[in-house]
Protein backbone atom coordinates (compact mmCIF):
# COMPACT_ATOMS: atom_id res chain seq x y z
CA UNK A 1 0.00 0.00 0.00
CA UNK A 2 1.22 3.47 -0.87
CA UNK A 3 2.05 5.81 2.03
CA UNK A 4 1.28 9.20 0.52
CA UNK A 5 2.19 11.18 3.63
CA UNK A 6 5.57 9.46 3.94
CA UNK A 7 6.39 10.14 0.30
CA UNK A 8 5.38 13.79 0.67
CA UNK A 9 7.40 14.21 3.87
CA UNK A 10 10.46 12.74 2.16
CA UNK A 11 9.93 15.03 -0.83
CA UNK A 12 9.73 18.11 1.41
CA UNK A 13 12.91 17.02 3.19
CA UNK A 14 14.63 16.69 -0.20
CA UNK A 15 13.87 20.41 -0.71
CA UNK A 16 15.83 21.11 2.48
CA UNK A 17 12.69 21.62 4.57
CA UNK A 18 12.52 20.30 8.15
CA UNK A 19 9.37 18.23 8.74
CA UNK A 20 7.55 16.73 11.71
CA UNK A 21 4.26 14.84 12.21
CA UNK A 22 1.18 16.54 13.61
CA UNK A 23 -2.55 16.27 14.06
CA UNK A 24 -4.18 19.65 13.63
CA UNK A 25 -1.71 22.14 15.10
CA UNK A 26 -0.28 19.69 17.64
CA UNK A 27 3.13 18.11 16.99
CA UNK A 28 2.95 14.39 17.73
CA UNK A 29 5.45 11.59 18.01
CA UNK A 30 8.42 13.87 18.54
CA UNK A 31 10.55 14.41 21.62
CA UNK A 32 10.54 18.21 21.51
CA UNK A 33 7.60 19.20 19.30
CA UNK A 34 8.60 21.30 16.29
CA UNK A 35 12.16 21.48 17.63
CA UNK A 36 12.46 17.81 16.62
CA UNK A 37 11.77 18.68 12.97
CA UNK A 38 14.23 16.93 10.69
CA UNK A 39 15.38 16.19 7.16
CA UNK A 40 16.74 12.80 8.25
CA UNK A 41 15.16 10.12 6.04
CA UNK A 42 15.50 7.41 8.70
CA UNK A 43 13.58 9.46 11.29
CA UNK A 44 10.94 10.54 8.76
CA UNK A 45 10.38 6.94 7.72
CA UNK A 46 10.01 5.88 11.37
CA UNK A 47 7.42 8.60 12.06
CA UNK A 48 5.20 7.98 9.02
CA UNK A 49 5.60 4.22 8.75
CA UNK A 50 4.28 3.97 12.31
CA UNK A 51 1.60 6.67 11.90
CA UNK A 52 0.71 7.11 8.19
CA UNK A 53 -2.40 9.13 9.11
CA UNK A 54 -0.41 12.01 10.59
CA UNK A 55 -0.30 15.33 8.80
CA UNK A 56 3.00 16.91 7.77
CA UNK A 57 4.19 20.13 9.34
CA UNK A 58 7.17 22.13 8.14
CA UNK A 59 9.29 24.03 10.65
CA UNK A 60 9.59 27.51 9.18
CA UNK A 61 11.93 30.41 9.81
CA UNK A 62 15.63 30.99 9.41
CA UNK A 63 16.58 28.45 12.09
CA UNK A 64 14.94 25.65 10.11
CA UNK A 65 13.66 25.61 6.53
CA UNK A 66 14.20 29.25 5.65
CA UNK A 67 10.53 29.62 4.74
CA UNK A 68 8.40 32.59 5.73
CA UNK A 69 4.67 32.10 6.30
CA UNK A 70 2.06 34.83 6.34
CA UNK A 71 -1.22 33.79 7.94
CA UNK A 72 -4.05 36.04 6.77
CA UNK A 73 -7.26 35.91 8.79
CA UNK A 74 -10.53 37.77 8.79
CA UNK A 75 -11.27 38.59 12.42
CA UNK A 76 -12.07 41.42 14.79
CA UNK A 77 -14.06 43.05 11.99
CA UNK A 78 -11.04 43.32 9.71
CA UNK A 79 -10.38 41.69 6.37
CA UNK A 80 -6.90 40.16 6.57
CA UNK A 81 -6.18 40.40 2.85
CA UNK A 82 -7.21 44.08 2.79
CA UNK A 83 -4.96 44.84 5.77
CA UNK A 84 -2.06 43.09 4.04
CA UNK A 85 -2.73 44.95 0.79
CA UNK A 86 -2.76 48.30 2.63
Amino acid sequence: MENVMLEAALKYASFGWYVFPCIGKEPLGTTHGFLSATRDEKVIRFWWENHPERNIAIATGTDFSGLVVIDIDDKNGKCGSAVLRD
